[in-house]
């Protein structure tokens, strides 16, 4: 399956924000160089459209050595997309305390199936103080993908 993620790749985009978060992270190391980076931006029925599964995502995230490292990058400075396994939701809802919603209880359900153990409670309350500012790079500027 993740062989289907190396698809050919939209290099303007993926080299800007592969240069902020070079700058950010140890990135030669990460699971996910050299994969198509769409498939971290995907919504649950796109990735279900291309046949992949959040769950593959999580898994090539959470078995990554830096995890955690992307994951705060993700919690600070990313609006969108999956970083270290989180989504932008659950992100999103970790930074306002709401930890009681059906999208973290898929998280820690995929997280059981996966048998990520090492994970959780701890990990999220690490983050969940980040006050984020976020990035917006300048290719979404241009197509006025931003809000």
């Amino acid at each position: 399956m993740v062989t289907r993620l190396a698809m050919k790749m939209d290099t303007e985009k993926v080299s800007t924000q592969a240069s902020f978060m070079s700058k950010t992270l140890d990135y030669d190391k990460a699971n996910c160089l050299g994969l198509n980076t769409d498939y971290f931006y995907m919504t649950d029925k796109d990735l279900e459209l291309e046949g992949v599964s959040l769950r593959v995502i999580r898994r090539i995230c959470f078995d990554c050595p830096i995890q955690k490292e992307c994951a705060e990058y993700g919690f600070t400075y990313e609006k969108y997309g999956t970083f270290g396994g989180y989504t932008s939701k659950e992100r999103e809802l970790v930074i306002k305390g709401h930890f009681n919603t059906p999208e973290i209880q898929t998280l820690f359900d995929d997280l059981g199936h996966l048998r990520i153990i090492r994970l959780g409670w701890a990990q999220l309350m690490e983050f969940k103080d980040i006050k984020p500012t976020y990035i917006v790079p300048a290719y979404w500027k241009k197509e006025g993908v931003h809000e």
